[in-house]
């Protein structure tokens, strides 16, 4: 379990986790995952799935701000992956994001098919698409409210598996 609790309306934070993987999906595979929120503001919440083609799909909560980071005391959003071809030479690919009905203060599951999204996201799906990597995001960035927030298990599901 992944949780966030500001304790006070001046204490603001968050982060990511992340797992790495590698596994291959196919047109049956799941993402199932089970999170809560309570007295969100200004909030940030998050699932990242990595491709091993560097396409990205995030799912945020349907009123979370822009999944993103810290930088110099500045947030950023995320707008894809740069990574290295063959050649080494560094290259960029923009992310999709898909907002997903919003955490509930109970623990509520949500499922979305990885090929239906990947295949409405970017087009056809290659032979071997593989999961690099799952990260999670949690961050409040509200001085006004104490939030809480928690995904209690993220797992794929498959007829293969």
């Amino acid at each position: 379990m992944l949780y966030l609790h500001t304790g006070t309306i001046e204490h603001v934070g968050g982060g990511e986790w992340t797992m790495p993987l590698d596994t291959q999906i196919d047109p049956d595979t799941v993402l199932e995952w089970k999170w809560a929120a309570h007295d969100t503001g200004d909030y940030r919440f998050w699932i990242r799935i990595r491709f091993g083609n560097n396409r990205t799909v995030y799912y945020k909560a349907a009123d979370a701000g822009q999944p993103g980071a810290y930088e110099k005391g500045r947030y950023v959003s995320y707008k894809g992956e740069t990574y290295r071809d063959a050649e080494g030479r560094l290259r960029f690919f923009p992310s999709v994001t898909l907002l997903v009905q919003s955490p509930e203060n109970k623990w509520t599951v949500r499922r979305r098919s990885l090929s239906a999204d990947y295949r409405q996201s970017y087009g056809d799906i290659p032979d071997d698409l593989r999961i690099k990597e799952i990260t999670i995001g949690m961050m409040d960035d509200s001085s006004e409210k104490m939030n809480e927030s928690g995904l209690e298990y993220i797992k794929l599901v498959s007829s293969r598996f």
